[in-house]
């Protein structure tokens, strides 16, 4: 089926994005449009106009369409005909056999949504702008036969309350000292919008960038100076908790760093 749509410059800067849709059957209805399928620059004040924390952006082109996914729903809103609006309750993501790949699927009264984000380079085919994921949007409303298919570009969105200085207060279920560490306990300042963080491990300095997606986060890529270090310094143990990182929550004014080896770190916000 061969949409024409035809509408004004300014809904093509608003729904700016790149892939195509492939409609493999189904029936239209009306539906008004969404306020959601505005695009929004990821940065620390990334929540939508309810106070949701934004996880996910995806935008499409031909024809343009827009998918939000917060803490608590999934918004997609298009340009075609029966597909303006389509809003679900979130869900908890389900990883692949392989780990690049991640699935969304939620079924309602109203239809299935599944959403597939694949952690690789895509190119916006009206900017140029690359984004790191590549995303897959299916869709079968209450009366379709079969799902429409929508494909863009996406990014996850780094929560922004990493982005403040965190000191360490419990380590592997132990309060911290800072005879633990001889010198200064260990500290992180995270920056959000250029993904890195810098601080101090116990001993020598260190930085490095961080990975966010949905509730996963890891500290990557991190480089320490050389001091020597007082014997009984826990600064290795730390690295390693930090390395092997993989989930976090944050609640409190505390960081909670978890692995699957039981392994925790949490730290407390500092003003």
């Amino acid at each position: 089926m061969t949409y024409k749509i035809i509408f004004p410059l300014a809904l093509i800067l608003l729904f700016y994005g790149c892939g195509t849709i492939g409609n493999k059957g189904g029936h239209s209805s009306s539906i008004e449009i969404s306020e959601s399928g505005k695009t929004a620059k990821p940065s620390v004040s990334a929540l939508d106009k309810n106070g949701e924390r934004t996880v996910l952006k995806a935008r499409g082109t031909e024809p343009f369409w827009g998918l939000e996914i917060t803490e608590d729903m999934i918004r997609f809103t298009s340009l075609v005909n029966g597909f303006e609006k389509y809003h679900t309750p979130a869900v908890d993501l389900v990883r692949a056999a392989d780990a690049n790949v991640k699935m969304y699927i939620a079924t309602t009264e109203s239809g299935t949504i599944k959403i597939q984000v694949v952690q690789a380079t895509c190119t916006n085919a009206m900017s140029g702008k690359e984004s790191g994921y590549q995303v897959r949007v299916e869709i079968k409303r209450g009366t379709d036969i079969n799902f429409t298919v929508f494909e863009g570009c996406g990014e996850y969105i780094v929560d922004y309350r990493l982005n403040d200085l965190w000191v360490l207060e419990e380590m592997e279920g132990k309060a911290i000292a800072k005879e633990d560490f001889g010198n200064e306990v260990p500290n992180m300042e995270i920056h959000v919008d250029q993904k890195i963080f810098m601080g101090h491990a116990g001993c020598n300095r260190m930085n490095g960038k961080i990975f966010s997606e949905d509730r996963i986060l890891r500290f990557t890529d991190i480089a320490t100076t050389r001091m020597m270090c007082v014997t009984g310094n826990q600064e290795e143990m730390f690295l390693k908790n930090l390395r092997a990182s993989t989930h976090f929550e944050i609640g409190n004014n505390r960081l909670s760093l978890s692995n699957a080896d039981g392994g925790t770190l949490i730290f407390k916000k500092v003003d």
